[in-house]
């Protein structure tokens, strides 16, 4: 996600583990879709590292400091960059839920609307 001009997301990193069928589609994203991701991603310096008996994850690391991890194993090459496109679009921040709507201090003077409500004729000119 970009944050005022600056993307959020500032490395990548593909771990998997060659041998592993539960990486093979890790595999396969990193032989077809990877590069295509990185040029489509000047912004974002792009990894790959291969770990024996490991499980094949995403990780990605943020500007603020922060790291999330996504597991991929398992996953088609197609949904390896749904998931690394979804880790380029957050912004590291911890997600927080809103409690309430916002309340203005100076409310309306308009009124509620009412899906009633009826309104005299009137001509628009050009």
């Amino acid at each position: 996600m970009c944050s005022k001009g600056v993307w959020q997301l500032k490395q990548l990193t593909v771990r998997f583990c060659a041998h592993s069928g539960g990486s093979a589609g890790t595999r396969e994203f990193l032989r077809t879709e990877l590069a295509a991701f990185a040029e489509a991603n000047p912004q974002l310096e792009v990894a790959a590292e291969g770990r024996s008996n490991r499980p094949a994850l995403l990780r990605g690391k943020y500007v603020c400091g922060s790291e999330r991890q996504v597991e991929v194993s398992n996953m088609s090459a197609s949904e390896v960059l749904a998931a690394a496109s979804a880790l380029r679009d957050q912004t590291g921040r911890k997600v927080t839920r809103v409690r309430e709507n916002v309340k203005s201090s100076s409310p309306s003077i308009q009124g509620m609307w009412d899906p009633t409500t009826q309104f005299d004729a009137f001509a628009i000119r050009v």
